[in-house]
């Protein structure tokens, strides 16, 4: 008897910390994700949110690393350009995610309030393989791996609290999986951030159910 004690209590010992180890420091619980890299949820999820609210969605790109960009501005892209693919890309993020959310079940909702999440979300160090015909000259082609890349960056808080209850953050190359290069403009650029836009989505909507059962 007394030994069984003591491998309990050993045991019990080793998985404190792992325990610990699954909690942010902003008390959310790390959950396992088949889709995307980083998903932490509220212990004790509320069941009862069925509505979301998506505030305006940022956009970042990634800052101009390039040395020879920097010193030929008719190879990198105007303010404008930047603007509008900002906003753009926010448009068509936000009508994906609309979509995914209303198909699971979720409605879509203009302001917080009572069981409402609301689901701040961001694009960050966004990168786009622009065509060189764009910005680089005419006649010039680009063939590219990938489309670019992104970060998804969303929060969710309660919509009358406005207690954190959800991180989600995943990383994506549009175009990444397919074999050999593409020539890239802004038509195939759409496409693909767009495809990236509609699985990040469709991953989102799946995950709010999962860390409901989950908590």
């Amino acid at each position: 008897m007394i030994k069984r004690a003591f491998i309990l209590a050993v045991g019990a010992a080793l998985a404190a910390p792992l325990l610990a180890a699954s909690t942010h420091e902003d008390g959310l619980v790390a959950r396992k994700s088949r889709n995307l890299d980083t998903v932490r949820s509220a212990a004790n999820w509320p069941s009862a949110y069925r509505s979301v609210h998506i505030p305006p969605i940022e956009v970042e790109f990634e800052k101009i690393r390039d040395a020879n960009a920097i010193q030929r501005p008719s190879a990198r892209p105007s303010t404008a350009d930047v603007k509008r693919a900002s906003q753009e890309m926010a448009q068509t993020l936000r009508a994906s995610m609309q979509n995914s959310l209303q198909k699971a079940g979720y409605q879509v909702v203009a302001s917080p309030g009572a069981g409402v999440l609301v689901l701040k979300t961001s694009l960050e160090d966004v990168r786009v393989n622009a065509p060189a015909d764009a910005y680089g000259g005419a006649g010039a082609k680009s063939f590219v791996k990938e489309a670019g890349e992104a970060r998804l960056h969303i929060e969710g808080f309660d919509g009358v609290s406005n207690a954190k209850v959800l991180v989600i953050d995943d990383r994506a190359r549009p175009r990444n999986n397919m074999p050999g290069v593409d020539r890239a403009n802004a038509v195939s650029n759409r496409f693909w951030f767009q495809d990236a836009f509609d699985h990040w989505a469709d991953s989102v909507a799946r995950e709010l159910p999962a860390a409901a059962k989950a908590g």
